[in-house]
Formats: C-alpha cells, sequence, structure tokens
C-alpha cells in the first residue's frame, strides 16, 4: 500500500466535520501494489477501518482506478454525528489472489468538535396564572433537548440552565423572581426540582 489520503469531508486536510444528527460519508482513497500486475490484487478484499477508543467504523473499498501495477480504492464510511471527538485510526488492507496480505496503519484524522441541540417546544408556556397564588403551576408541555452533536456537557446527562426574572410588560415594576421557577430530569417537579 503505497498511499492514504482523505478526499472529502474535511474543512482540512485530516479534519472531518460532521453533520448534526446526520450519518456522513468520509471518503479515503489508498493505493495497492503488486509487482504481479493490477490484476493480481483482490478487490473483494479491501477494506477500509477507522477506529477511537473501542468504537470501529468498516467499509469495503472500491477500485475506482488502475494504473499499471496499482489500483485506487475509495472508501466511504458511514460517521454519525456522535462520533468522538479526537483523533482516529485509519487502517486499511488489501489481499492479492493468493491470500497475501498487506495492511496500512500509518494514518489518522480528527473529527472536530460538533455542538447543536435541538429544544421542543422552542419555548416553554404556561397557563394562566392567578396573581398572588402560591399554588405550583406546571408547563403546559415537558421540554425535551435532544443532543445531535458528539460534544458532551461536563457532567454528563445534565444540562445547564440559566433563568432570568420574568418583568411585567405593562408594569416594569411587576415581576416574578427566576427564584420561583423549578426545572428536574424526572419526577415531579414541583418536589424534586431544582430551583432556579
Amino acid at each position: 500500500i503505497t498511499s492514504v489520503q482523505q478526499v472529502t469531508r474535511g474543512a482540512t486536510l485530516g479534519t472531518v466535520q460532521l453533520d448534526a444528527g446526520m450519518t456522513v460519508n468520509v471518503y479515503f482513497n489508498f493505493t495497492a501494489s503488486d509487482s504481479n500486475g493490477a490484476a493480481d490484487l483482490n478487490d473483494t478484499t479491501a477494506i477500509g477501518v477507522f477506529s477511537k477508543s473501542g468504537a470501529r467504523i468498516i467499509d469495503v473499498c472500491s477500485n475506482v482506478r488502475e494504473v499499471g501495477n496499482t489500483r485506487t480504492y475509495q472508501c466511504a464510511m458511514p460517521m454519525p454525528y456522535y462520533s468522538e471527538i479526537g483523533t482516529w485510526n485509519v487502517n486499511v488492507s488489501i489481499k492479492d489472489v493468493s491470500g497475501n496480505y498487506i495492511a496500512n496503519l500509518t494514518t489518522t484524522f480528527s473529527v472536530g468538535v460538533l455542538r447543536d441541540i435541538i429544544i421542543n417546544p422552542a419555548s416553554i408556556s404556561f397557563p394562566n396564572v392567578v396573581p398572588g397564588s402560591t399554588t405550583p403551576v406546571l408547563s403546559t408541555a415537558n421540554t425535551t433537548v435532544t443532543n445531535q452533536g458528539n460534544y458532551e456537557v461536563p457532567a454528563m446527562g445534565q444540562l445547564s440552565v440559566i433563568a432570568y426574572n420574568l418583568t411585567g410588560v405593562t408594569n416594569p415594576n411587576e415581576r416574578i423572581p427566576a427564584l420561583n421557577f423549578r426545572a428536574s430530569g424526572a419526577g415531579t417537579v414541583c418536589t424534586t426540582g431544582t430551583v432556579l
């Protein structure tokens, strides 16, 4: 195997930018040479593997070009949006028709940070509230936050929520302090929620 190179899906050579909530193909080419001629290479054994921290992405690669004793193979590696940030290893290998095997494990690339969330519904709504009431009022719908990227918040499974005092539109002296609101990932928000 004489060369391995990334051909698309990168802002710069060696860096891959993923797409929110999607699986994208990262294309790599490798060139293999056989002194017995290119026809001696077994195309069905051309394999590409991406690996990092125990995760593996495997693809059978396709012959896209032949020149003399060499063939160039293209691997379309499907990487999901949650693929781990950092350096990934590339392993490409092929056998000839006699079963002789060769691999190249010298190439790496980086996966960049993808921060993307969906909040549904987009805003938090409450039913009418009676002024002066001390009875807890729940929002009209639960809010679901979906991570569509590969960035993990520092405390796994937790969100940071910033609360603001609600100020009256017609009378700015009227307000509901942020500490009157609670948020909870599970359970009854009125009893187990965190005061904002």
